[in-house]
């Protein structure tokens, strides 16, 4: 029963840290298609069913925070002056993207209440 115990916290807290580092790969696999159609239907598709499977909490968390950190530092400028991701349908749609999954993150957040006293 002891051990059971001890691997089920071991495995709620490791599975945060996967889902930052799955996040992190669909958020530069995004960037690296995000010009083509295909791409751009690819990416929404599986930010959309992380998301979904994920359940609310740090798990959703875990997934934004790592969709998000590979985006942010491609939308930095880079030294030659230009960006990562493109000035156009397909650059915007992936910032539209994140923004929503920033959203639908904060939105499904399930606060415990403390009873009235």
């Amino acid at each position: 029963m002891q051990r059971r115990l001890v691997m089920r916290r071991v495995l709620n807290g490791a599975l945060p840290l996967a889902l930052l580092v799955v996040g992190a790969l669909v958020g530069l696999a995004g960037i690296a298609v995000h010009e083509l159609w295909w791409g751009q239907l690819l990416t929404a598709v599986a930010v959309v069913a992380l998301q979904l499977a994920a359940t609310p909490g740090w798990q959703r968390i875990a997934l934004a925070v790592g969709w998000l950190a590979p985006l942010g530092y491609a939308m930095a400028e880079r030294p030659e002056g230009d960006f990562a991701i493109t000035e156009d349908f397909g650059g915007y749609l992936l910032v539209g993207l994140s923004v929503l999954a920033i959203l639908f993150t904060t939105a499904t957040l399930s606060f415990k209440r403390r009873p009235a006293e």
